[in-house]
């Protein structure tokens, strides 16, 4: 791995102990509310990834953030992503989790902050069999690889996961957050404040979305929601 002089041995530029805001928020689809419920929030392991834009998430996390971040991956991959691509029809819905249930030794940075400022190991192929090699575990196909080498990358700056949610505003969590820790407190179908904050990303995504104009006082419901 490429480093730098600032995080040179994966260690975060924060000073100990760090402090996670009372609440982070997670995007979902209210198709998904049920079994979050009663079964907590889980990484998304074996399921395909949601947002592969860019890339697939990291299998063995789930991501948490700000309330602005969590509006800006509603448009970005929900409204754009989900909808066009796989004619998908659902409504949307922001979960809050409370900070105070979950293990801080299981916070990890954002893999997308982590290869913003390394680059994480390029898996060997074996040409003779076509597939790839990851610290001695072999991969059918090279995404798994790249996946299995951008988690090693994830694991080696674990110490970073305050950094990540201090400058990106999200932060990935190994583990599953129990049902208790979680409460949905906003969805598409009646929230004009999520409505606004989605509205705030559509000028990025300018062209991928199919955003309004927030409703008249969804300014006022923004504000309202931020408070929660």
């Amino acid at each position: 791995m490429s480093r730098n002089n600032v995080f040179s041995d994966g260690t975060s530029n924060y000073r100990y102990p760090h402090k996670l805001p009372d609440f982070l928020y997670h995007g979902t689809l209210r198709s998904n509310v049920e079994r979050i419920l009663s079964r907590g929030l889980e990484p998304r392991w074996d399921r395909p990834a949601t947002d592969n834009l860019t890339s697939p998430s990291v299998r063995d996390y789930l991501y948490l953030g700000t309330i602005n971040r969590c509006a800006n991956h509603i448009c970005r991959v929900v409204e754009w992503n989900l909808v066009p691509k796989r004619g998908i029809k659902d409504n949307v819905v922001i979960l809050r989790v409370d900070t105070s249930l979950l293990n801080k030794r299981l916070l990890r940075p954002d893999e997308d902050w982590c290869t913003s400022l390394w680059d994480a190991e390029v898996p060997d192929y074996l040409e003779d069999s076509n597939t790839w090699t990851f610290e001695g575990r072999v991969y059918p196909n090279e995404d798994e690889a790249v996946l299995a080498a951008t988690g090693g990358l994830v694991e080696w700056a674990r110490r970073c996961w305050y950094d990540s949610l201090a400058e990106e505003e999200s932060v990935a969590y190994k583990g599953v957050i129990p049902p208790e820790a979680i409460t949905v407190v906003a969805s598409d179908e009646w929230d004009g404040g999520l409505r606004n904050l989605r509205a705030r990303w559509a000028v990025e995504y300018s062209g991928m979305t199919t955003n309004r104009e927030p409703a008249e006082g969804a300014v006022q419901q923004e504000t309202d929601l931020e408070a929660t």
